[in-house]
């Protein structure tokens, strides 16, 4: 019997939905009845590639941002909880929609809800998620203060499950039977490509922590004779940019997005988990610039520096031409391929797993 799969995550940012991307086409390939449950940055690409039929909204907490950019924790704090009591009627109804439309396993990745409606319908959940990294792993002494505040926020999001996969670009031992540590989900378009530079222009991903950055790192590419390929919606405060002539505006695709990073001289963006992945698989150089506020991503970028000579990192503070220079001239490792495609043993673990389920019957 095929198993029925509700996938449910998290909608803010590409990582998750590039996760979901990843994995939920190895489960539909082999046979397993998958549908996705998901909201904001994820609906578009994933109804792109699956089709409305397998996509149903669900909403996620959203993360809050000053005019600065910087990531406001206590304000996000603060809406999560006003969010999650004001759905606690939809997770009663999740999880009756569960049970009337026999699903077997629940998937969730970061996201609240459908994963509580999951252990209220007693239907097996697996978390699939990078943030778990911190709970399953040997985290060294000189990053313990950061790992305490993101288990902090695992703590809140996430729930009792019956399977913890963790897709996470690091090095790092793992405690053993707290769960499975797997390389970074590299999709199908990735598979075997590698960075190859010399298209004369420097790749930047559009999020907040960059905004007040991006004029800095402009003039930086353009004194190497670069231009800039901007990834993302700019906000309206932002957009004068583009009155220059080698700044180009492009909309988030899987495929151009992947052939410009390999394009690229440099890749300048956000210090997620996807982003780290892909870097470290294709060798593009890069520099990340973590979200002020954000924890995990100031321990991505201090973990993926420490084991990728192709990434360095600058804080937003720092984005200057000097800086910039500085930190350019560090990377090396151009090319090669610094981690391998973690998606088969992200499936293999869930199959192994799934085997060991009851079969019900319909």
């Amino acid at each position: 019997m095929t198993l029925k799969i509700a996938y449910a995550l998290s909608g803010e940012g590409r990582g998750h939905t590039m996760r979901a991307s990843a994995l939920g086409q190895r489960l539909l390939d082999s046979g397993y009845d998958v549908q996705f449950f998901c909201s904001g940055d994820a609906t578009e690409p994933l109804t792109a590639k699956f089709g409305e039929n397998r996509i149903h909204d669900l909403p996620s907490p959203r993360f809050v941002y000053n005019d600065k950019g910087q990531l406001v924790v206590w304000k996000t704090g603060r809406n999560f909880i006003k969010f999650m009591l004001s759905e606690r009627k939809r997770i009663l109804r999740l999880s009756a929609m569960l049970r009337e439309k026999q699903f077997d396993v629940v998937i969730s990745d970061f996201e609240p809800l459908m994963s509580r409606a999951a252990n209220n319908a007693n239907i097996p959940l697996v978390s699939f998620n990078s943030q778990g990294f911190v709970d399953i792993c040997e985290i060294p002494p000189k990053h313990k203060a950061l790992s305490l505040q993101i288990m902090l926020v695992n703590r809140l999001i996430t729930t009792d499950s019956d399977l913890n996969i963790v897709s996470k670009p690091v090095k790092l031992p793992v405690r053993k039977q707290l769960g499975c540590l797997v390389g970074p989900m590299i999709r199908d378009y990735l598979l075997g490509k590698k960075w190859q530079g010399g298209g004369g222009f420097v790749l930047i991903y559009y999020r907040p922590s960059v905004s007040r950055t991006i004029h800095q790192v402009r003039e930086w590419a353009a004194r190497h004779g670069w231009g800039l390929k901007v990834y993302g919606r700019l906000r309206p405060e932002d957009r004068a940019i583009l009155e220059h002539p080698d700044v180009e505006e492009c909309l988030i695709s899987e495929k151009r997005f992947i052939d410009d990073m390999i394009r690229s001289e440099l890749v300048i963006g956000t210090a997620g988990t996807q982003m780290i992945g892909e870097l470290a698989y294709l060798g593009a150089p890069a520099i990340l610039i973590p979200e002020a506020g954000q924890k995990e991503q100031l321990l991505n970028a201090q973990l993926a520096a420490a084991d990728f000579p192709n990434i360095n990192y600058l804080p937003p503070h720092k984005v200057t031409f000097d800086y910039l220079e500085q930190v350019y001239q560090t990377i090396t490792g151009r090319g090669e391929r610094h981690i391998e495609n973690g998606t088969n043993a992200a499936f293999e673990s869930f199959v192994k797993w799934a085997e060991t389920l009851p079969r019900r019957s319909r």
